[in-house]
């Protein structure tokens, strides 16, 4: 019989963090304190301040995410106001985000972006929430309603949710380790910094846990880099790397009936079913300095996600295993440049995405059958805003 640990918060942990300063201490009555504003991405794909923007805005900072115990991205995503988060499995391998109340289709209607990058499903099967780990998350920036579809085309009718990841600064290195309930075990570590041009940025994370249930164990590994290089006055060169893999065991539901003929909550019907993922992508990201303010730039990425699963019900089992390859495209130009002596921002590019899914299953009602799915997405997007005064677009 498996020993079950009472529940507590944290049984041991270790931070180790080693970091450089080269500022001097001095009088705070003698300086001025200077605040910057926060910087948003997702709403006008260019970056300005949160008082510019002319929509819906709401930005979780590194601050914000350090100071809560939520233990990956919907936990936290759980705190804004408007945003619903539902763990379908009690595990958290599986959750559902939705905004402005889309219900069964808030998958559909929510488009998630890493550094700009689409992370949804090609078969519509809703996001992965699991293949970032919230340590290497610099912050959130969530723009509610149906803007964003002007710009970034479908999945975006009930919002966008761009996360950002972690850049490399000034010189940091750490870890934790913390322990809980159900043989629960997480542990992470990173490393950041940067010298002369060159700018980097190193997480890994593993998590273990025999979950609350019979059938609900879990282990997943991350792996997450992002290097920089700036050319001078001329431009940069980013590079960002991801890999995930998670085994999950799949307790299933259980129903009235079930209840009725003596199960409990902690059992399962299906102590086979589990779902193995691994997915990883690699994103290359020039940008050059034309003209006296103007950018451009050009993100390439490349994603491959294998998944596998086994799963058992009152129709019989399956056995499905799919492959999905992902290539985006988007070529961007920024341009500043004054009109009338006020400020103006022309922004206009070109998305293109490939997806391509092949599934081989086998079901005890079908045999053996093969599925390949194909998709493409393009649209060219354009977008001018003028400051006519200083505090109105």
């Amino acid at each position: 019989m498996k020993k079950r640990l009472c529940v507590f918060t944290v049984i041991a942990s270790a931070i180790i963090s080693v970091g450089f300063v080269s500022s001097a201490v001095a009088d705070p009555e003698e300086n001025d304190v200077i605040e910057t504003g926060e910087v948003i991405v997702t709403a006008t794909r260019y970056e300005e301040t949160s008082s510019s923007v002319p929509a819906s805005v709401t930005v979780i900072t590194e601050k914000d995410i350090e100071n809560t115990a939520a233990q990956d991205i919907p936990d936290m995503l759980r705190t804004v106001a408007g945003i619903h988060v539902n763990d379908i499995t009690g595990n958290r391998r599986n959750y559902t985000v939705d905004l402005r109340g889309f219900g069964e289709t808030a998958g559909l209607n929510t488009l998630v972006l890493i550094d700009g990058r689409r992370v949804n499903q090609v078969d519509l099967s809703g996001t992965d929430w699991s293949q970032i780990p919230i340590g290497r998350v610099s912050r959130i920036e969530i723009v509610k309603g149906g803007r964003g579809s002007v710009l970034y085309g479908d999945n975006a009718a009930g919002g966008v949710i761009n996360i950002i990841t972690k850049k490399g600064d000034d010189f940091k290195m750490g870890g934790k380790a913390a322990a809980g309930s159900y043989d629960s075990y997480k542990t992470s570590a990173y490393l950041s910094g940067s010298k002369n041009n060159l700018s980097y940025a190193f997480s890994g994370n593993y998590y273990d846990s025999d979950g609350y249930r019979d059938n609900s164990e879990t282990e997943a590994k991350d792996l997450g880099l992002d290097l920089g290089y700036r050319l001078g006055e001329t431009g940069a060169l980013n590079l960002s790397y991801g890999y995930h893999k998670d085994s999950t065991s799949m307790p299933g539901a259980l129903k009235d009936s079930d209840f009725n003929n003596g199960y409990s909550r902690k059992d399962t019907k299906y102590p086979y079913d589990y779902a193995d993922t691994e997915d990883y992508y690699i994103k290359f990201s020039p940008e050059f300095y034309l003209l006296s303010d103007s950018i451009f730039k050009i993100d390439l990425s490349y994603r491959r996600r294998d998944a596998s699963s086994h799963s058992t019900g009152d129709w019989g089992y399956s056995d499905p295993d799919a492959e999905i390859k992902t290539l985006t495209i988007n070529p961007q130009f920024i341009i500043h440049e004054e009109i009338f002596k006020k400020q103006n921002t022309l922004t206009f590019g070109y998305d293109y995405s490939k997806a391509e899914k092949d599934i081989d299953n086998f079901s005890s009602y079908a045999g053996q059958e093969r599925a390949d799915l194909d998709k493409k997405n393009y649209g060219f997007y354009i977008q001018n805003e003028l400051m006519i005064l200083k505090d109105l677009g």
